[in-house]
């Protein structure tokens, strides 16, 4: 079952010591997860993917188009 998570824009920022990735998106809470547990898989496979750690932030968008 495919999920849907309205995201607006993704930005990602490297230096030397870490990879940050902003997430914009309407619904903050449904990439979230109760607890935060989605946000946590996703951080862990995005991890694997870049090989290093990272930081993932979520940037609630007010008026979606």
């Amino acid at each position: 079952m495919p999920v849907h998570w309205n995201i607006s824009k993704v930005e990602i920022e490297r230096n030397n010591k870490r990879t940050e990735v902003i997430i914009h998106t309407a619904k903050p809470g449904v990439i979230i997860g109760r607890g935060g547990e989605e946000i946590e898989k996703i951080k862990k496979s995005m991890s694997k993917m870049v090989g290093e750690d990272l930081q993932i932030s979520i940037v609630d968008v007010k008026k979606p188009d």
